[in-house]
């Protein structure tokens, strides 16, 4: 038996070039989308228009004839939406949340506590203050948790508004150094679902809302908001 050592090898014979594919058999790169992706990429999505609202997703029906019922131009401000043995809404509430429109000379922001529960915190710019308007406080780290959720909106407003407040109120102005306050006077909601309603009557009218008792049903023992 002849045994072939590595010296009767040539280089040739170690450096075969082997055959590949062509580009087009080939696996495409990272950077080469296949026909499937680059035509969900190229197709528009669908939009669709409810009243003032843009959605990405359709509603269904009834939904859509509430939103255009409750935001047609035509609709009085005064006509009431909801209307329970404990409260009243009103269309000029359920405008708040159009979007585009400017409530006020401060700031309004509704606030989810990521479960299932809303309230309002308003933002005083020329006070230095945020006060949490919340119709169902939470007795948890005794009310600690609206706190923190709140302070983390600041940090959120330093970020966002940082080009207005450098132009409007100097590197010194911090929405993170504002004061945190719960009003007492704040009206209660009588249940555990109006919460929504009433972050909507805050925005509309939240001056009204410490200077009178609201009632409905001649109830004297509930703190309801009426309009």
């Amino acid at each position: 038996m002849i045994e072939k050592g590595y010296e009767d090898e040539s280089s040739t014979s170690l450096n075969l070039v082997k055959k590949t594919r062509t580009s087009k058999t080939r696996k495409p790169s990272q950077y080469k989308l296949s026909p499937f992706q680059s035509g969900i990429r190229s197709r528009k999505s669908s939009i669709y228009w409810y009243g003032p609202f843009q959605l990405s997703v359709p509603l269904n029906a009834l939904d859509a004839q509430v939103i255009e019922y409750v935001f047609s131009e035509d609709l009085p401000q005064s006509e009431t939406i909801v209307s329970t043995s404990q409260i009243v809404v009103s269309c000029s509430s359920f405008r708040t949340l159009e979007p585009k429109v400017w409530v006020d000379s401060e700031i309004y922001i509704p606030i989810n506590n990521l479960k299932d529960h809303w309230f309002l915190a308003l933002v005083k710019i020329h006070e230095k203050k945020v006060e949490i308007w919340d119709s169902f406080p939470s007795h948890r780290e005794n009310g600690q948790s609206r706190v923190k959720l709140v302070r983390k909106l600041m940090i959120s407003l330093d970020d966002v508004l940082a080009v207005e407040i450098q132009s409007c109120f100097g590197p010194s102005f911090s929405f993170q150094s504002f004061e945190i306050v719960s009003p007492e006077d704040c009206p209660k909601q009588p249940n555990f679902y109006d919460c929504g309603l009433f972050v909507c009557m805050f925005m509309d009218g939240r001056s009204d809302a410490t200077s009178r008792d609201f009632m409905r049903g001649g109830q004297p023992s509930w703190r309801i908001l009426f309009w």
